[in-house]
């Protein structure tokens, strides 16, 4: 390499010119060159990693937040000879002690104790008509044969009923979208229907030999009685008088706390007892006192004789009204 001051020739690996002694810039110029490249290396490296986490939030917020805000998966489930789907992992378990279903209907409620159980959390099935909505709701809309409500308070709460061969679904939940496919998937197979029907056969003598009616059966008053711990249900005896002993009827309760809806209002039938009393226990205990009740009273052919509203102080203790 020549020196470009006193054009003596140098070796390439000299750092300073033989003759004058300047210094060499190769070096240098190629380590500035080398760190340039390093440093624009590491920025791409920087810049690429930044699109791939940019690429992975944007994945996580389109198919996570999709995934988050989808349907609820559900599988088929068959209920005893009514086939119906249900959210997958859910668990419903029945809740109430109601004899098979006799001349005058029935009706067996399932929770859900499972997964989605606010997604979907009761489901009955009925066979007695003229069942009404719970009070703290409000009809919303009926989209095919599938009747819908909202509660009243804007709770995100929802009661919908279907009927399908002459049985009533009633769902409670909380996601009305699932809770429609729900609905619409019910089936009843020929094996519940022929059981239904043998079951009323053999009920239909027995219940000739209960006591016809003398009068014109009303609630003339009674109490509910309520226990301090968790545990305890609500019990109600309606008096309707012991010319009507031996009588075959439907209760309806409907109990409520500061307007919000307790129960599902199971339709129960009972026998008016030897003084002239109904007694019946509520499905499940509550997390609250009730402060009122809706009483129906039905004959056996689920015919509405009476109906009563009582206020009750949300306290522990037995109240009359």
């Amino acid at each position: 390499m020549k020196c470009p001051k006193c054009e003596a020739e140098n070796n390439e690996s000299a750092k300073f010119y033989k003759n004058c002694g300047e210094t060499l810039k190769t070096e240098e110029k190629v380590e500035v060159k080398k760190k340039s490249s390093i440093t624009e290396n590491r920025n791409l490296i920087i810049i690429a990693a930044l699109a791939i986490i940019c690429i992975v939030l944007a994945t996580t917020v389109m198919f996570g937040g999709s995934l988050l805000k989808g349907d609820v998966p559900l599988e088929n489930h068959d209920f005893g000879g009514i086939e119906m789907l249900i959210p997958v992992g859910s668990d419903f378990v029945e809740t109430n002690e109601i004899p098979a279903f006799g001349s005058v209907g029935g009706l067996v409620q399932y929770a859900n104790q499972g997964k989605y159980s606010d997604e979907a959390y009761s489901i009955m099935f009925s066979t007695i008509d003229g069942g009404s909505a719970p009070s703290s709701t409000t009809f919303d809309r009926k989209e095919g044969d599938v009747v819908i409500y909202k509660d009243k308070n804007g709770e995100n709460a929802f009661y919908m009923t279907r009927e399908v061969d002459d049985v009533e679904i009633h769902l409670v939940g909380g996601d009305e979208k699932t809770m429609i496919k729900m609905l619409n998937s019910v089936k009843v197979s020929s094996d519940f229907t022929d059981e239904k029907t043998t079951q009323e056969s053999t009920t239909t003598q027995p219940a000739q030999t209960t006591a016809p009616a003398t009068t014109a059966m009303t609630i003339l008053g009674g109490s509910f009685s309520t226990g301090g711990g968790l545990e305890d249900k609500t019990y109600a005896d309606i008096y309707v008088g012991p010319e009507h002993a031996g009588e075959n009827v439907i209760i309806q309760i409907f109990y409520s706390r500061d307007g919000g809806s307790l129960n599902d209002g199971n339709m129960v039938p009972k026998t008016v007892d030897s003084s002239g009393y109904i007694q019946v226990a509520s499905a499940e205990p509550y997390s609250k006192f009730p402060d009122h009740a809706e009483i129906n009273l039905y004959d056996s052919s689920s015919n509405l004789l009476d109906t009563m509203s009582v206020d009750l102080s949300p306290s522990e203790g037995t109240q009359s009204f």
